[in-house]
């Protein structure tokens, strides 16, 4: 049950946080690819409590949570600590205030 709770809440309260901090849409915009990011591990929970019915159901389902959170984590990496960040925000057409929420004022 708790685990329910955490995972439904986290969202909501990472977004209550961001919304109280100045300059509320670039926060919001700044925020939006690590959501989209982590999306596919999010859904884990009730896919879990769905989906396990049985043993071979279990073993696809918990190859899945091996790998995509793992294949999630190889992607912040790589969009946090190299220059892949400043590409795919230019790909996008990302306003520089929203880069520099994230990585800060030029330097």
């Amino acid at each position: 049950m708790a685990s329910w709770i955490f995972m439904t809440s986290e969202l909501v309260i990472a977004t209550a946080v961001i919304a109280t901090l100045a300059a509320l849409e670039v926060n919001l915009a700044a925020s939006g690819p690590v959501l989209v990011i982590q999306a596919p591990a999010q859904v884990l929970l009730p896919s879990s409590t769905a989906l396990s019915t049985n043993a071979i159901s279990h073993a696809r389902l918990r190859r899945y949570a091996l790998t995509v959170p793992a294949g999630l984590t190889t992607l912040h990496v790589l969009f946090s600590m190299t220059p892949l960040y400043h590409v795919l925000m230019g790909a996008i057409s990302t306003p520089d205030e929203v880069t520099a929420a994230v990585t800060g004022p030029p330097s």
